[in-house]
């Protein structure tokens, strides 16, 4: 997963660097096209009413992992979403899938620990039992389960 992000991180920089400062944009901010890349890696999708306020993009509507979102508010710098609800547990289960990960068996919600989400599923024949963060979808503990 930490290979995922440095690629993200890569590609957003590299984007960053080739693309010709865009008419009208602060310094350093985003293009829209590079925030629908950002957002797109995170699971979204379905992005309309892109609007800019200084430092703040706002987009009027979204989906994420096959469920609506409401408004969401955009560093206008990085693409991080401010205030990002998270995630349900049909929204764990599409993301799996789209990761590659079959027959998600189980989603359950820890109690204490900032509610990190618990996931087992199957992958190459093998079930697997994940610890996720439930804000950002990244998976911070994974083992085989024999």
């Amino acid at each position: 997963m930490r290979r995922i992000r440095c690629a993200l991180g890569l590609a957003v920089a590299g984007l960053l660097a080739a693309a010709p400062p865009a008419a009208g944009l602060e310094p350093g901010h985003l293009t829209d096209d590079q925030i629908r890349i950002v957002l797109q890696a995170r699971g979204y999708s379905g992005l309309s009413g892109l609007e800019r306020e200084g430092d703040i993009i706002q987009v009027a509507a979204a989906v994420r992992y096959g469920e609506a979102t409401g408004p969401l508010r955009l560093d206008a710098k990085t693409g991080q979403v401010r205030d990002e609800p998270p995630l349900a547990e049909a929204q764990v289960r599409a993301m799996l899938r789209a990761r590659g990960f079959s027959e998600v068996e189980e989603v359950r919600r820890e109690e204490g620990d900032g509610g990190a989400l618990r996931a087992r599923a199957r992958r190459g024949g093998s079930r697997v039992e994940m610890r996720i963060d439930p804000r950002t979808g990244t998976v911070t503990g994974q083992e085989i389960i024999r």
